[in-house]
């Protein structure tokens, strides 16, 4: 007879809840359609195992009948990493997806079917008492290298991921989609390990070191994290849509009188027209709005004020929460909410810009700016 546990509610809810979103995700329109549709195929697949460790779990009698369903569980093991690699591939460039070359990243996956096919189709006595004597001997190397598989696609993934915080900067004045991406490969990652480790009760039945480690922290972060990172991809759309408007400005043709000219127009239009108190601003917008190509923009920003377009915005910004940062105003408002008067859209983004292009924390800033001007310390709020 069937029965549930808290583990059980926990990784029943976690499967069903992904293939709502899934479906959801399937059904949502936009830029990013085929990125979606892996995501939404990775969100299938964890939900699928999750839902399938039930009946291992709860239900022992019909694996007993029909032991061959066990091996359904394993199938996908080797698409998890190369899921993960193509979604965050095709999110952020127009690589790995549009050609035929994506199907070999899944050779391994159907190789593994054709290996586990040999026991599906054995007779279901000789499975059960492979299964009661863990008699598999080669899943010891099958664990090791879909271990090894997966971590190089997150690795991959890192790495494309990084490539892209440095090309959206000279872009983009925020970086929507990187805080998403960072949870995501680190909440993957995060399950790659607690697997990882279970399956080490598998490699070494008889170290009793590794006895304690079991599935379970493996089928509850997955199952605690399909639906959140689903969830966050859905309500971060816009921000997903994301995508470089040019390329690097080698095509530019400007002189040096007409990149400081461009330099003094653009520092006039930035000090009288204040575009960096729009959270959105990206290179092509302001480059429209000085009816200019974003090549010569970004060389100006580049080469002229030494910075990339993300820290030349909020270099802005930071002085407009310094002006605005009143020791009145802080009296009656948070830091963050001034911050965000100034353009900031994150509290993450003020912070770590304020301190790499001031040097100090905001804290640090006013305490010695009213020290200073000779006022009692006002404590800052909201930091």
């Amino acid at each position: 007879m069937a029965h549930f546990t808290l583990l059980s509610l926990i990784t029943f809810f976690g499967g069903a809840q992904g293939i709502l979103v899934a479906v959801a995700i399937l059904r949502s329109k936009g830029p990013n359609r085929i990125a979606n549709r892996i995501l939404a195929t990775l969100i299938l697949t964890i939900s699928f195992v999750l839902l399938g460790s039930l009946m291992n779990v709860n239900d022992r009698a019909l694996v007993q009948r029909y032991p061959f369903l066990i091996f359904l569980l394993d199938m996908p093991l080797f698409a998890f990493g190369p899921l993960i690699f193509l979604y965050v591939s095709k999110l952020l460039t127009t690589d790995g997806t549009s050609n035929r070359a994506w199907k070999l990243h899944f050779l391994p996956a159907f190789l593994h079917q054709f290996h586990l096919l040999r026991y599906m189709l054995e007779p279901n006595q000789q499975t059960l008492e492979r299964l009661a004597t863990r008699d598999f001997p080669v899943a010891p190397f099958v664990i090791t290298f879909a271990a090894l598989q997966i971590a190089y696609y997150l690795i991959q993934s890192a790495k494309i991921l990084g490539k892209f915080r440095t090309e959206v900067e000279n872009e983009r004045s925020d970086q929507p989609v990187l805080n998403y991406l960072s949870v995501f490969l680190l909440a993957m990652g995060a399950c790659w390990f607690a697997w990882f480790l279970s399956g080490l009760v598998f490699i070494f039945p008889s170290v009793s070191l590794f006895q304690f480690l079991k599935p379970d922290v493996a089928w509850i972060l997955m199952a605690m994290t399909t639906a959140l990172l689903a969830f966050y991809a859905m309500a971060e759309k816009e921000a997903l849509a994301i995508s470089l408007e040019t390329k690097k400005y080698e095509n530019s043709s400007l002189s040096t009188s007409q990149q400081d000219a461009l330099s003094d127009r653009l520092c006039e239009w930035m000090r009288t027209q204040k575009p960096h108190l729009e959270p959105k601003l990206s290179l092509h917008t302001l480059a429209r709005q000085l009816e200019i190509p974003s090549k010569d923009l970004s060389r100006v920003i580049n080469e002229t004020h030494a910075m990339n377009f993300f820290d030349f915005v909020n270099r802005h910004r930071i002085d407009e929460f310094k002006r605005l940062a009143t020791r009145e105003r802080l009296e009656n408002e948070t830091i963050l909410g001034i911050a965000f008067e100034a353009g900031f859209n994150s509290k993450s983004t003020f912070n770590h810009s304020f301190k790499k292009l001031t040097g100090l924390t905001p804290a640090q800033f006013l305490k010695s700016d009213q020290a200073a001007n000779g006022h009692s310390e006002v404590i800052p709020q909201g930091t």
